[in-house]
């Protein structure tokens, strides 16, 4: 009985710990990629992870100091808020193609059109939800 517990304890941490090591399930299932693929997927994901996060906080704040700006009748600040948050925007779009045309480098012809259609209906997803975030 101990070591069905053990066992089994070991069997979810093994499965929790190696789910990381992959792309996001949805995008792995879509497109089929292989293991390998996945973790390479996962890899870059990682990478622009940080980075885009480090942008899209600053863009957070620009954004909530546009919009006291703009209660405030500063319009000023809102000048130069615009700008900033255009800006940050712009520096978040570049990161996101970054990663994509990496992720689209390691696939198929197959792969790569579906991967097309995903990126489009994420950004269409985006757009609706009037989300500025273009993950």
């Amino acid at each position: 009985m101990r070591l069905k517990i053990i066992l089994s304890s070991l069997s979810l941490l093994f499965l929790f710990s190696a789910t990381s090591l992959y792309a996001d399930a949805r995008l792995e299932q879509e497109l089929g990629l292989s293991q390998d693929q996945a973790a390479k997927v996962n890899t870059i994901q990682s990478k622009y992870r940080q980075e885009y996060s480090k942008v899209r906080q600053e863009y957070n704040r620009e954004n909530r100091a546009l919009r006291r700006a703009r209660l405030d009748g500063d319009n000023a600040t809102v000048a130069g808020k615009e700008k900033t948050t255009k800006k940050l925007e712009q520096d978040m779009k570049a990161i996101k193609s970054k990663e994509d045309g990496e992720i689209k480098a390691l696939l198929n012809a197959e792969q790569k059109a579906k991967f097309e259609a995903w990126v489009q209906k994420r950004e269409a997803r985006d757009r609706k939800s009037g989300s500025r975030d273009i993950r």
